[in-house]
């Protein structure tokens, strides 16, 4: 059988995909699938057996894709396809040029679920598959050749007993805030660990203190090696915290507006970290961010963080 994936969210939410795509390889093993995605993140996946090809979903080829009539030549090429799984919403023209093109078996839904489902559970259940209770969370082989463990060797510079701290994410009302991370930082040298800081271009103005490595815009299979061979990661809720839980890395994720039901990372060695609070979780949603308090992050104490950060690591 040959499949066309399609996904073109965020990072967390691809990674959130692959259970169910590697549930799909088992019932056909010998097939043949093919993801039209982001490049970038379709690298992690390249030691793996999930994808056979990627096509870019940012280039130009792929535009016909979106068209309210589906251009001759991509017809053809989709008509070869016996399946598709699609992650968009019911109005996407994507799911309708998949039926043009003459494609039999169609699976798609939103790519966020309506009701409080973990994402995982609910991705598995577009094939009737249920609950993941007996898909093992996702671990990514972390064999991405000499290219990217070398960058990975050099920027790790001789530091051990790392840990990495990613302040940021996709939205500043899932940040706890950045003194608060800085504090911790600091109690978690005099423990003797070597603190290196993870940025985008979200988090460009944080000042780290000058002894700290901070690294920006790297490929993601060298961040993925980092954080594989890492002592400990805490992050807010953002695509990065997906992937070193994905990793195997000890992780601690420290969520607020986000509904940790839907969207916390699985692993044996992920703790997630909140505070009670009585408008949480309420993100996504119509609150807008001027008006949001934070009261569910600006609660949780640098303390009751730094103590989920010591029982992870020991």
């Amino acid at each position: 059988m040959k499949t066309i994936v399609y996904h073109s969210g965020a990072l967390g939410d691809f990674l959130a995909i692959l259970p169910l795509i590697s549930f799909w390889r088992t019932r056909d093993p010998g097939g043949i699938v093919i993801l039209v995605g982001k490049k970038a993140y379709a690298e992690l996946t390249e030691p793996t057996t999930l994808f056979d090809e990627v096509w870019d979903v940012g280039s130009k080829a792929m535009l016909g894709l979106f068209s309210i009539r589906l251009p001759g030549p991509m017809a053809d090429e989709l008509s070869t396809f016996d399946a598709a799984i699609l992650f968009a919403p019911d109005h996407s023209p994507v799911i309708g040029n998949m039926r043009q093109a003459g494609i039999r078996q169609i699976y798609y839904h939103s790519p966020f679920p309506k009701e409080r489902i973990h994402i995982v559970d609910y991705h598995l259940g577009l094939l009737k598959h249920g609950q993941s209770d007996t898909v093992p969370p996702l671990i990514l082989p972390l064999n991405y050749g000499a290219h990217y463990g070398e960058m990975a060797y050099q920027l790790r510079a001789g530091r051990s007993n790392l840990v990495f701290i990613h302040p940021g994410s996709g939205s500043r009302r899932k940040n706890w805030p950045f003194d608060r991370f800085l504090t911790l930082a600091g109690q978690l040298r005099q423990q003797g660990l070597d603190v290196i800081w993870l940025g985008g271009e979200v988090e460009e103005e944080i000042s780290c203190p000058a002894s700290d490595l901070i690294l920006r815009h790297k490929p993601l299979p060298v961040l993925a090696l980092l954080l594989g061979g890492a002592r400990l990661y805490i992050g807010n809720d953002s695509g990065i915290t997906h992937l070193a839980a994905a990793t195997g890395c000890p992780t601690v994720a420290l969520f607020g507006p986000s509904d940790r039901v839907v969207w916390a990372p699985r692993g044996r060695r992920v703790t997630i970290v909140s505070t009670p609070s009585d408008c949480a979780p309420c993100h996504p949603g119509n609150i807008p961010a001027n008006q949001c308090r934070q009261e569910c992050l600006t609660r949780l104490t640098m303390e009751k963080v730094l103590a989920a950060c010591l029982e992870r690591i020991s």
